[in-house]
Formats: structure tokens, sequence, C-alpha cells
């Protein structure tokens, strides 16, 4: 089967709440049943004028369903400088292989987008 190198996801605002915490974390990214994906690269945007801190966690699905983040599968806490851009570049793919196996994040205040850019066989 040949590889493809789809958009993962169209750029999205990523979700803010009070708390940052991982448990407060959303799906941003859930992997389709029958594929196997390679998330090579993650974008994270700041378009505000303030700081902005963004957690991101991989979590494994939970009997095919959504799982729940934790801090056992958090990947990245980083702190963006007002109208700052972080690209994120794997060295090896981070691999989503079941259905809803998925990338989760929050951001410390609203303003914040993502993309996610890898393969899928």
């Amino acid at each position: 089967m040949a590889l493809t190198y789809p958009k993962l996801m169209d750029v999205s605002a990523l979700a803010n709440v009070p708390g940052l915490t991982v448990a407060n974390c959303t799906s941003v990214f859930a992997n389709p049943a029958g594929t196997v994906t390679y998330i090579s690269q993650i974008d994270i945007h700041n378009t505000t004028a303030s700081s902005v801190t963004i957690i991101l966690c991989l979590v494994p699905n939970a009997a095919l369903s959504l799982g729940t983040p934790a801090a056992t599968n958090q990947i990245h806490r980083i702190t963006l400088l007002a109208y700052d851009t972080a690209l994120i570049e794997f060295k090896t793919p981070y691999v989503l292989s079941a259905q809803n196996d998925a990338l989760f994040g929050l951001a410390g205040s609203t303003g914040v987008t993502i993309l996610a850019r890898g393969a899928q066989v």
C-alpha cells in the first residue's frame, strides 16, 4: 500500500479552559477506522499579543472510543510568545494505529491554532 501525504486535519483553534491541566485537553485529531496515521509534524501558532502555554497529548483509544488524556501521555508543554509559531518535527513519527487513537491539545487562552502533518496508510 502506498503512502499518501494528506493534510491530516484542517487548521483548527485549540480549545481553552480555565485551569491548564492535561485532564482538560480535548481531541484535535482522531485516527479513522482501518487507517494507520503517522504524525511527523505539528504546527502551532499563537495569534495573540500575549504569551500562551499549550499542552499536547497522544492518547490511546479506550475500546475504540476516545481515550482520556493523562500525565502519562503528555508529549509537549510549550509556551509561545506573542505571535510566535512552533514547528514540532519528530525524528520518528508518532503512530496512531487503532481507531480513535488521538492527538489531544489545550491552550491557556484563545487564539492558538494547530495543524498536524504526516502520512496515512
